[in-house]
């Protein structure tokens, strides 16, 4: 309970440090890597895999009920091309993450797991200018792009819209410097679509 109590409190205790925040040490981290997307008519749309890179700054660890998180303001865009289509995402979350021991990280603790929760923002964004993929014509599905009077009748065009976002995640830093990412990314929908994602990346802190 008591880590659960301390990663949901984790967005509005964000703004708090935001207020207090103190010199860290490597505060800035990039990464990159492989965006997977979970919606068939997504995929079928552009393609299952793409890439996501990723910037945000963190602002140290923190201490809530003895136990520690890192609260960070995370900046992704991911891309699934495929089919001419193409399908962009841009997220910015508010993320707490959290060492499954008592122990962040440090250059004397070299290699520690953690796991993180975030919540925010997207923006999707289709444009198309091949086939949509998936059923067509008066009937079948409604999902992304699948009927030809969705984006105007020929079945090319383009949509966007924002949205609510969130992010789960488990991660293991090396050194306090690199670190690799496994998440789920829930990102909305997008005329009758998921765009939800897993994600694999890594990263480094500077």
């Amino acid at each position: 309970m008591t880590i659960k109590r301390t990663l949901c409190g984790a967005p509005i205790a964000l703004l708090a440090t935001m207020a207090h925040a103190q010199m860290v040490n490597k505060p800035i981290w990039v990464s990159a890597g492989w965006n997977n997307l979970l919606n068939s008519d997504a995929r079928d749309a552009t393609s299952a895999s793409g890439f996501q890179v990723g910037v945000g700054y963190h602002f140290g660890y923190q201490k809530s009920s003895g136990y520690s998180y890192d609260p960070s303001l995370d900046l992704t865009w991911a891309r699934n091309t495929g089919n001419s289509n193409r399908l962009d995402t841009f997220a910015l979350l508010a993320m707490a993450r959290a060492p499954f021991s008592a122990q962040p990280p440090s250059a004397k603790n070299a290699f520690v797991p953690y796991y993180g929760l975030g919540i925010g923002i997207a923006r999707n964004s289709f444009v198309g200018s091949g086939p949509a993929g998936g059923s067509s014509g008066g009937g079948g599905s409604q999902a992304l792009l699948v009927k030809p009077h969705t984006l105007g009748g020929t079945g090319t065009g383009s949509a966007s819209d924002y949205t609510l976002a969130a992010r789960a995640l488990i991660g293991v830093s090396f050194a306090d410097m690199y670190f690799a990412e496994l998440a789920y990314n829930y990102n909305g929908i997008l005329e009758g679509s998921r765009i939800d994602s897993v994600t694999l990346t890594v990263g480094v802190r500077f």
